[in-house]
């Protein structure tokens, strides 16, 4: 027997079972324990290379094993165990968060845990997936380096530690498609109208960019006000101070679900809005 493979249904209390074929196999039998208990029987197969097993219970840990049989004579003839599968029954959750290509796992801690296994991939098969290894308590890893405007597939499992055995969880999966952060932004112009006492900010559009974020101070002073464009590349600040002369700085702005990524400023203009000249009243 080869290629056991169990995958934990959590919400069915189950473990679904998958193993490949024996040649002149005619049914096959899975049994099962929980650690430290005796083993007994799950049933036969009726023949398939799968089997559901059920009625599993929270935070349990389960030997799982798998033997072929053919019939001789009316009774089943069993071959070899296959290798047995240590599984626990307990599963996490976590969030993903966008970072400058990259993810950031943040894991729910579980109870009597070990640690926890990461996986990713650019598919959902999770073919050619990198892995990672948390310990110590640790719940928060950084999955770096990955390519912008990618679609990635992150599972997560508890492991814990048996009589040096390794007790696998249950895997926990999300997907995210990661961004990069935006380039900094250029070309800004700012003009004024001293009579409505306000300043017409332009720039260049970013590559990628979701919007803008506008920030101004009065010279001199400490405290930048922001502003978002609403992704327009032209926007008007208003009911400015006459006589002041006004920093202005843009920086992108790249949205990923809740998130934001930032980039860099721009190099901060300088510009002055002038009193309003009065016109002279007209003499008799």
């Amino acid at each position: 027997m080869s290629g056991l493979r169990t995958v934990g249904v959590y919400s069915k209390k189950a473990f679904a079972l998958t193993f490949n074929p024996v040649t002149g196999a005619s049914d096959y039998e899975v049994s099962y324990r929980k650690i430290g208990e005796e083993w007994k029987s799950a049933g036969m197969t009726g023949g398939k290379t799968s089997f559901t097993l059920t009625g599993l219970d929270d935070a349990a840990e389960y030997d799982i094993r798998v033997r072929a049989a053919v019939t001789v004579n009316d009774k089943n003839v069993y071959g070899p165990y296959s290798r047995i599968s240590y599984r626990w029954f307990a599963k996490t959750t976590f969030t993903l968060t966008a970072k400058d290509k990259a993810l950031k796992v943040d894991i729910t801690p579980v109870e009597n845990m070990d640690g926890y296994v990461i996986k990713w991939a650019d598919n959902s098969s999770y073919a050619n997936h990198s892995t990672a290894k948390l310990t110590g308590g640790e719940t928060t890893y950084t999955i770096r380096n990955l390519k912008a405007g990618t679609k990635y597939y992150v599972s997560v499992r508890p492991y814990k530690t048996e009589n040096t055995l390794t007790y696998s969880g249950i895997y926990s999966k999300r997907s995210r498609t990661v961004v990069a952060k935006p380039g900094r932004v250029s070309g800004i112009k700012a003009s004024v109208n001293a009579a409505k006492k306000t300043m017409k900010i332009r720039f260049s559009k970013v590559k990628n960019a979701s919007d803008y974020q506008i920030a101004y101070r009065v010279a001199g002073t400490k405290t930048w006000k922001l502003v978002r464009t609403k992704g327009k590349t032209v926007y008007t600040l208003k009911k400015l101070e006459a006589g002041k002369i006004y920093q202005v700085r843009v920086r992108a702005v790249v949205r990923s679900g809740s998130e934001r990524l930032y980039g860099s400023y721009s190099k901060a203009v300088k510009k002055a809005v002038k009193k309003a000249v009065k016109k002279a009243e007209k003499t008799a």
